[in-house]
């Protein structure tokens, strides 16, 4: 949880718009308090089917990952575990130490959490990134370490992208400032064909559509849709202050970002320098502590969400409206939609990542 316990006691966010800020300032003396009540993991909904769960990690699931074939599941664990799953049978393919401990420790010491994975459109290749200060590239099938990409003055990493055509990788941290021994918090964008780093940005969250843009939330800053390779500024929309989540839609066209416990959607539809997105005049509101994780299915309709208050939540776009709640026994870390939209992925606190039917 060291994301958004930086995140509290620090200055008011400031978002693009008067009546974002309002609802902020308000939402976020609840966010530290608000607590809900232990209760085991069950979709609170008619409309949701629980399908199974995956068992098995030593430690909580930070990230999990549809392939692309919509046939695996790629989890990854706070222990620096990553774990293969067939959704037809929920069998385990493969496990793998990832980060094993006493290799690159963290500063604290302790298991290596991983905090991204990612595959290439393929589904040949996965990105995992830890804070112990590595990127490691994969192939899927062997689970063998084709690469591993390293910064000295990097620090722990907190958030990290994969480009679909496995041509970019970008790793680093979320929010501004320094690291002691490290200098200024940065994110890094690796050449995979070659393993170097090749430019640095600000910190931020980032997130890459189907076609390869970048979608880039700076902190504290305006969000940019970048092509990596030449690094041109394709667009620019407006996003809020202090983010804790950050997702765009597999055509790009539209991101959603958390700020502590709000959620809004951008809309960045357009292809020229001068269109820009704009932050919607209505918010999702609903949790009640910091949003961890923000998905949105393939045809942009539904978005997922989870939140240390313990729930992952769907919501109907178009509407704005609360369509499905997920109680978890503890902080809800990770959401992900299958390729064809039907199947949720939810993982948090626990052994157990868990697939849900949200077709109907």
């Amino acid at each position: 949880m060291k994301l958004w316990n930086k995140l509290f006691g620090k200055s008011e966010p400031s978002p693009s718009k008067p009546e974002v800020s309002s609802s902020l300032a308000q939402l976020k003396e609840k966010a530290t308090e608000v607590q809900t009540p232990r209760r085991p993991p069950a979709a609170m909904t008619e409309l949701v089917r629980e399908v199974r769960g995956f068992d098995g990690h030593y430690l909580w699931v930070s990230s999990a990952l549809f392939t692309p074939d919509g046939r695996r599941v790629l989890t990854g664990d706070s222990a620096g575990q990553l774990r293969l799953w067939d959704i037809e049978t929920g069998n385990l393919l493969r496990q793998w130490e990832g980060h094993p401990r006493g290799i690159v420790k963290n500063r604290k010491g302790e298991y290596a959490d991983i905090v991204n994975v990612g595959i290439t459109s393929d589904g040949r290749r996965a990105l995992s990134a830890s804070d112990d200060r590595t990127v490691r590239i994969w192939d899927l099938d062997t689970a063998s370490e084709l690469m591993r990409l390293e910064q000295h003055d990097l620090g722990e990493i907190e958030i990290a992208a994969l480009a679909p055509d496995g041509r970019h990788a970008v790793a680093g941290q979320t929010s501004r400032g320094t690291i002691s021994g490290f200098g200024a918090k940065k994110l890094v964008v690796w050449d995979l064909n070659t393993g170097q780093s090749i430019y640095t940005l600000e910190p931020g969250h980032v997130c890459f559509s189907k076609d390869g843009r970048l979608h880039y939330a700076r902190s504290g800053g305006d969000g940019l849709v970048i092509d990596v390779a030449t690094r041109h500024e394709l667009l620019r929309f407006a996003t809020g202050g202090v983010i804790t989540a950050f997702a765009c839609s597999p055509n790009g066209r539209t991101v959603v970002c958390a700020e502590l416990n709000v959620i809004w959607l951008v809309d960045v539809e357009g292809s020229s320098e001068d269109v820009e997105g704009s932050i919607d005049d209505q918010l999702y509101e609903g949790h009640t502590s910091v949003v961890t994780s923000l998905a949105l299915s393939p045809d942009g309709r539904v978005m997922a969400s989870a939140s240390v208050d313990r729930t992952a939540r769907l919501w109907d776009t178009s509407s704005r409206r609360e369509t499905s709640l997920f109680s978890w026994p503890e902080a809800c870390k990770c959401v992900a939609f299958s390729p064809d939209g039907r199947y949720l992925l939810v993982g948090g606190d626990g052994s157990v990542v868990r697939l849900y039917d949200v077709s109907h």
